[in-house]
């Protein structure tokens, strides 16, 4: 099988990256799967025509018998998976055997990136973004936190670490800014105090609980999901255990958020942050009661 991304370098010139998946009879006739990276090749075309031929040319090159050719895997635009003129149906015109998987961990990933349509989310994660961005870009003001690991959206496994640990570090992180509100840099304490004001609203700190809720849950299946040694067969275990945790959580929502809560109300007791409604109109017509606590939790609750 043959794997394939465009990928950009540092000057913003498109190569294209190129591996094959193999199976090996060893010496005792045992079959063993492998993956090897075949290199860069540089595109001038982005074509679907352009890049079948210089992913054809370069398996050819390395003298790979093409018609032992039985699998493809490439991401979902249109220009790779389209089913008239991709690069898969091209190949696939060619050689019949070779079928077209879309990248698995590739299409979790855009499956929780649809999270993102909800508002709290997004904020949230964007939010989680710039704190660390923050605190990275200075070796001063990184020693103030827990070492915090860079939130990278193309890196989908560290994207879900940086999250984990973002929220187990909490508390010392809001410290950290806090701290850095009363900086003698202008730039900084400026800065710090807008991250620290948008970090310790309601929203945020409900959202952060329930999006690392489930970072841990996302980040092994992630880790596996590029494992060489992964097969059809062990892709649907995988999945399969992750759909039954995720409709466990749905069908028993009340008392999922109801456990979040009480960690979300803990959190904010330490921090001396005042739980309070999410905005539902954008001006206020009349003056409300101090609202109940269980009404709070239930305004929040739709975001798991």
């Amino acid at each position: 099988s043959v794997l394939a991304d465009e990928t950009a370098d540092i000057a913003g010139i498109e190569h294209m990256s190129i591996g094959i998946r193999y199976l090996h009879q060893d010496q005792n006739n045992i079959f063993q799967l492998h993956e090897e990276f075949m290199g860069f090749s540089s595109l001038s075309e982005l074509g679907g025509q352009a890049l079948s031929k210089v992913i054809m040319k370069t398996l050819q090159d390395f003298g790979l018998d093409m018609n032992l050719l039985v699998g493809q895997g490439y991401d979902g635009c249109a220009t790779m998976s389209g089913n008239i003129s991709g690069v898969q149906k091209i190949i696939r015109d060619l050689y019949p055997k070779s079928m077209f998987f879309h990248c698995a961990k590739h299409r979790l990933n855009l499956v929780i990136n649809d999270t993102n349509a909800v508002i709290e989310i997004r904020n949230t994660v964007g939010t989680i973004k710039e704190i660390i961005k923050f605190f990275r870009d200075s070796t001063l003001r990184r020693n103030r936190v827990p070492n915090i690991h860079l939130l990278c959206e193309t890196r989908w496994f560290a994207k879900h670490k940086a999250i984990r640990i973002f929220k187990l570090n909490f508390i010392e992180i809001m410290n950290g800014l806090e701290k850095l509100t009363t900086s003698m840099n202008c730039q900084t304490r400026q800065k710090a105090h807008h991250l620290y004001v948008a970090a310790t609203s309601s929203n945020f700190v409900v959202a952060l609980h329930i999006v690392a809720m489930y970072s841990p849950i996302l980040e092994p299946v992630t880790n596996q999901l590029q494992g060489t040694q992964l097969n059809l067969q062990s892709l649907n275990e995988k999945i399969g255990d992750l759909v039954k945790i995720l409709n466990c959580h749905r069908e028993n929502s009340e008392e999922e958020f109801a456990t979040i809560f009480q960690e979300i109300q803990t959190c904010c007791n330490l921090l001396n942050i005042d739980l309070k409604l999410p905005r539902l109109v954008k001006r206020m017509t009349h003056k409300s009661n101090q609202p109940a606590q269980n009404i709070i939790e239930d305004q929040y609750s739709f975001l798991i």
